[in-house]
């Protein structure tokens, strides 16, 4: 990659009776250049070691994390080249039965810019860690857990590494996080299409 390229990574969740389940997260690359295939590794060790790690304690067996793809946008969100797939093939690891395909827990994180944000709607959650319509200590671990990660600059391990943010396309730039977020122990509704509805 080169400097200044902003990297989107989409993540694929299968879940049970639930159509597409997907997390996309944006960085930019900074750096004097990391072959693209590196980039990708660097991303799915970061997926499994810090996003995997502690979404699968927050989620059902019946859910894994299946695969992370990669593609080079520009900060209108179109795509310059695909970097392929990697295989992540994760479960959760809570036991008993999962809630809702659009139950979800819900990560914000601020940028200095008014109006701009990024948020995330973790899926999978499950149902034995909530108490009275409200998640409990081990699910808003995880999700403090999972906003560290989200926060979390990635080092290619080369020359390189990516900043998190988002792109914006009123200001045809990428805006990077502040070093601060927030989560919350109530369950946040993310609204799906049906399985087989839409398609």
């Amino acid at each position: 990659m080169d400097t200044g390229e902003i990297l989107r990574i989409t993540m694929n969740y299968i879940a049970p009776n639930s159509s597409a389940v997907q997390n996309v997260f944006h960085w930019l690359y900074g750096g004097s250049g990391d072959p693209d295939g590196d980039v990708m590794d660097a991303v799915a060790d970061w997926t499994t070691d810090e996003w995997a790690a502690a979404w699968d304690n927050f989620a059902g067996s019946a859910v894994s994390l299946d695969t992370i793809e990669g593609k080079v946008v520009n900060p209108l969100g179109e795509v310059i080249r695909d970097l392929g797939v990697r295989l992540i093939d994760i479960p959760g690891s809570a036991g008993g039965e999962i809630l809702g395909a659009a139950v979800s827990g819900y990560l914000t994180v601020p940028t200095a810019i008014p109006g701009h944000r990024g948020s995330k709607y973790v899926p999978g959650a499950g149902e034995a860690l909530t108490t009275q319509g409200a998640f409990g200590t081990t699910a808003v671990t995880a999700l403090l857990t999972l906003l560290g990660a989200y926060l979390n600059s990635i080092d290619v391990g080369g020359v390189g590494d990516l900043v998190p943010g988002i792109p914006s396309r009123t200001l045809n730039q990428f805006v990077e996080f502040l070093t601060e977020g927030s989560t919350t122990n109530i369950p946040a509704y993310q609204r799906r299409r049906k399985p087989d509805v839409g398609e």
